[in-house]
Formats: C-alpha cells, structure tokens, sequence
C-alpha cells in the first residue's frame, strides 16, 4: 500500500470512514464523512509526502483530532524528528486557521438569519409535544431556531430542532461557554441544564 492508503486506513481506525480519493499535498483538504448528511465536509486532513510522510486528520463534528507518520516517532533521527515537528506545527496552523474561519462565518450566518426570522408559537409540533413554550425562540421554515449567545449577547453559533424532534447544530457552533438563556431571571438561584425542553 502507498502512503495515501495507509493514511486512509488509519482514518478509517479512528472512526472516519470515506469515499473521498487522499491527496498528499501538504495542505488542509475537507471530506464527506459516511454517515453524516449529504454534501457536508466535517472531515478534514492534512498529508505531506516527504520523508518521514506525516499528517493529521480529524473531524470537526466528532471532535476527533489525530496525527500520524509513516514512521514510529522514536526511530525517527534528530533530523527527522526536526521535519516532523515542523510538518505538525505547520498543520495544526493550517488547521486552526480553517476552525477559525468555520467559526466565523458561522457567527455571521446565524446572526443574520435570527434577526430576519419569525418568532416561533406554542403551536410548534416539537413543542406541543413536549408540553413547553416557545420562551424567545424563532423558525427557520419548520424548525426551531436555538442561538446560543455568550455574556454580551453575541451569537456563537445555533441549533434547530425540527417538527419530529431531530436536532442539528449549525457547523461552526462553540458551545462551549455559550447558552440560551429561558425567561428573565427573577431570584438570585441560577438553574443552568442541558436542553430546551428539559430547561
């Protein structure tokens, strides 16, 4: 097998399986990953040739993040080991340039989108279903909109919910440190939980 092969096999060990063809061109390349909707690209990987062939892939959906080279990092000469960790530097550059970018647009599409939208009502199947209100949420066609903001109203990122209950975030979304807040707070008890319905 050729280096591409190897790479492509080891991405399939770690859970990314893909139809995608792997080029070993040093440069940030995104994937459809099976079994993630149709047209997305959350996989992503970065392949050098050179000698020792090295790289990185991950997944931005999954969280996933690995490195690999075609030879065993010990056995590598110091020369070597110099290569390797300047091919990784470089990646992990590349990288969190391409999040960086992913996050930004993101921000951007969902601020726009939630300040053209429509307030949702509690007639919402999902909802009525649930037996909730629709406490400062908007549609998106058919689907809740959930933005999730930081601590000066800034949208980070969104997530839908749909009529059946199917729930998706946008790609791009940080949740961490973000939320959406259910009401105005009227004592001085904070209860934070993990989804709308159950908030």
């Amino acid at each position: 097998m050729n280096i591409e092969e190897i790479f492509k096999l080891t991405m399939q060990t770690a859970g990314l399986e893909t139809d995608a063809s792997i080029l070993a061109d040093g440069k940030l390349n995104r994937f459809h990953v099976a079994g993630d909707r149709s047209g997305s690209k959350n996989g992503w990987y970065i392949l050098h040739p050179d000698d020792p062939a090295a790289g990185q892939f991950g997944c931005f959906k999954r969280g996933i993040s690995e490195t690999w080279s075609a030879k065993a990092y010990t056995t590598l000469t110091a020369e070597e080991k110099t290569r390797y960790t300047a091919k990784m530097d470089a990646s992990r550059r590349q990288r969190d340039e391409e999040v960086d970018n992913i996050q930004a647009a993101c921000r951007a599409w969902c601020s726009e989108r939630w300040q053209k939208s429509k307030e949702a009502t509690n007639a919402h199947s999902y909802l009525k279903r649930k037996g909730v209100h629709a406490y400062g949420l908007r549609l998106l066609r058919d689907s809740l909109m959930v933005p999730l903001f930081d601590t000066a109203e800034l949208i980070h990122g969104m997530q839908f919910i749909g009529p059946n209950g199917d729930k998706m975030f946008k790609t791009g979304t940080v949740k961490l440190g973000h939320y959406f807040p259910i009401g105005k707070p009227i004592k001085k008890t904070l209860l934070i939980c993990e989804g709308y319905a159950t908030g």
